[in-house]
């Protein structure tokens, strides 16, 4: 609307009236000239924008100053137009006419500016006289002006509108004819039209309001109006100009804004978490429902107040130093991370929080933010981690339970070791020297059979408390590897040994490839010699135990594309079930156990080996199906290869 408008909207307006024109600004208190237009400018003998920004008595005389000003003070008291006689006198001679002074009014109905339109015949020296009213209807403003502008009678009849005006409607200029202001508002909105009539006589002004007007192709179109009454030209009927202005656009524009505000709405007040945004000074400026619930407040009881409230000292004035801190040096460790600090409830119980704080500037927010000034809020996404911390205590607690028991358990079974290793080294030695008859022939020959028995059981309870105390070494971390270099062939051999005698009461072939007689020479090993060699015992004495009679138990070895050495032991034995390779490795498991009970053995051989393996950075698997006999393979690293011989 004019009264609002820009300038140079302003002067496009007064360019396109067809006779002398100027506006003049009252927000200043004393009337000043905003623009005027070159007719009005020839008149005066003038050039350019001589007349911006200046008072009436700077570019007229006192006389006529005096009288624009009274005139432009009745405008405005009135709010309705006024006729003036003006004149210029010039070197030439004296110009006058007659202009009509109309009010301007802003939305909130104060007269604003005055628009002077010249409505009377212009006075030009030498007889130059002529009608520069002719054009009253201003038919150039009509046709650039941005907005639709409409001339109705008092009743609202059409008298003109300008092309813009008939964009809007959709509608020729032939079909107006016989129509009013009021025809184009659809059935739901006709109370409208009474109420902007009575508004129009008892004001001298209609609207501003916005509704739809029913466009020529049977669409809607939301307009903004706004009408001013004026009286008619020399006297005759009032007459209303009307300014229409399609805002379809900034509807729908604030329909997706408002539409997008609620989506945002009921995402925040869905998450999980807290969202408290403050501005930067630390005042509440935002607080979803998550942060109600965990808070104990409502919204409405923190939104403005500082955010020191939801945490005790010194977190409170801790947090209000970093904003500060932040909004002078752009720099704070508390941004951009997640940390945990102290939250305070309403009823003012203290809990744990977990919080991440970021930063939002009034650039990051555009066209949303529309102050001046650079302006910053932070958002703070806040979590109660008092459920996490409880059940963290408590894994805490039952972890440094296990670890303390599988301390104890460790200790109890190395100290139960060395404690059963004494007594049965005697039991040992004692049975032997009776089995052998070292210091002569016993009475009767089967106390040496017992002895033989008592013997080699305590052979066998002593190897399965080695074992314990092996594993138990290697489970507290007690376990240091004493490294060598050394011949893996040569204790692959010396392991065959080991077994060899179970082998041959088994009837099972034994197949040594790693001795060398398969002309490849192994490299040597850089590892703990005497735990390589019970590897290769521990996985050759199982193969044995479980193959059966007429069976081959076979071990290889060889160097991968990688550096890495491989050794290998397969036997032909019945394999494993699926279902117990899962736990082949822990201690105390057999691959079966009904085997288990017929060949002995205290199942922990598998599980020392593979950790006496891992300590040296390889892996131990095992492959096996029933039926189809199982493999075991040790991988050691490239750095435990030495040159080879």
């Amino acid at each position: 609307m004019l009264a609002t408008c820009s300038l140079s909207d302003l002067v496009l307006v007064l360019e396109a009236i067809g006779a002398p024109a100027y506006a003049l600004d009252l927000t200043t208190g004393t009337p000043r000239f905003l623009a005027a237009n070159h007719r009005y400018l020839h008149l005066l003998g003038l050039n350019g924008d001589a007349v911006a920004g200046k008072r009436p008595a700077e570019i007229l005389p006192e006389e006529m100053a005096a009288k624009l000003e009274q005139a432009v003070r009745r405008v405005a008291e009135a709010r309705d137009a006024v006729e003036l006689d003006e004149e210029a006198p010039l070197p030439s001679g004296t110009r006058q006419w007659r202009s009509l002074l109309s009010p301007l009014a802003d939305p909130s109905g104060a007269v604003a500016r005055v628009l002077a339109t010249a409505s009377g015949a212009v006075h030009r020296p030498m007889a130059e006289i002529g009608l520069v009213a002719s054009e009253a209807k201003f038919r150039g403003m009509f046709e650039h002006a941005p907005i639709g502008v409409v001339l109705c009678a008092a009743d609202g009849a059409f008298l003109d509108a300008n092309d813009t005006f008939l964009d809007i409607v959709a509608r020729g200029r032939d079909e107006l004819e016989g129509r009013t202001l009021w025809s184009f508002l659809p059935a739901d909105s006709t109370a409208i039209e009474g109420e902007q009539i009575a508004q129009l006589h008892a004001t001298g002004r209609a609207g501003p309001f916005e509704t739809e007007y029913l466009r020529g192709d049977d669409t809607r179109v939301a307009v903004r109006v706004n009408g001013i009454g004026v009286g008619g030209l020399d006297g005759g009927e009032r007459l209303i100009w009307a300014f229409v202005e399609d805002v379809t656009q900034r509807r729908r524009s604030e329909f997706q804004l408002r539409a997008s505000e609620k989506r945002t709405a009921a995402i925040l007040d869905t998450m999980v978490d807290a969202l408290v945004a403050v501005d930067q000074n630390g005042r509440v400026e935002g607080f979803n429902k998550a942060a109600e619930a965990i808070f104990g407040y409502t919204a409405a009881e923190v939104m403005g107040r500082n955010v020191g409230l939801l945490m005790p000292e010194p977190f409170g004035e801790t947090f209000g130093e970093h904003l500060q801190r932040y909004l002078r040096t752009g720099e704070s460790d508390l941004l951009g991370t997640r940390r945990e600090v102290t939250g305070r409830r309403k009823d003012g119980a203290l809990f744990p929080l977990e919080i991440g704080i970021s930063a939002v500037t009034s650039e990051m927010l555009g066209g949303l933010e529309r102050r001046r000034e650079a302006r910053h809020s932070f958002v703070a996404i806040a979590r109660d981690i008092t459920e996490r911390k409880r059940v963290e205590a408590e894994l805490l607690a039952a972890s440094n339970e296990a670890e303390a028991a599988s301390r104890a358990k460790s200790e109890f079974l190395a100290n139960m070791s060395h404690e059963l290793r004494t007594p049965l080294n005697a039991i040992i030695g004692f049975s032997e020297v009776i089995k052998e008859q070292m210091f002569g022939p016993v009475g009767n020959g089967r106390y040496a059979a017992y002895a033989a028995d008592i013997h080699a059981s305590g052979a066998h309870l002593l190897a399965v408390i080695g074992d314990v105390l092996d594993l138990s070494r290697i489970e507290t971390g007690k376990f240091d590897l004493e490294e060598s270099t050394f011949d893996p062939a040569e204790v692959a051999a010396q392991a065959f040994t080991m077994v060899n005698r179970a082998a041959e009461v088994g009837a099972i072939r034994l197949d040594n490839r790693l001795a060398g007689e398969t002309g490849h020479a192994l490299p040597r090993l850089v590892a703990d010699k005497r735990a390589i060699k019970q590897v290769l015992i521990n996985l050759l004495s199982n193969a044995v135990k479980f193959t059966p009679r007429g069976g081959v138990v076979m071990a290889e070895a060889a160097v991968e594309p990688g550096g890495e050495l491989s050794l290998t032991v397969a036997d032909t034995g019945p394999g494993i079930a699926a279902e117990r390779l899962k736990t082949i490795f822990d201690p105390f498991q057999n691959a079966d156990s009904t085997q288990a009970r017929q060949h002995g053995g205290s199942g922990l051989g598998l599980a020392i080996s593979k950790k006496l393996v891992e300590l040296h950075g390889g892996t131990l698997s095992l492959r096996s199906r029933l039926g189809h006999g199982t493999t075991v393979q040790v991988r050691l690293p490239a750095r435990r290869v030495a040159a080879a011989r």
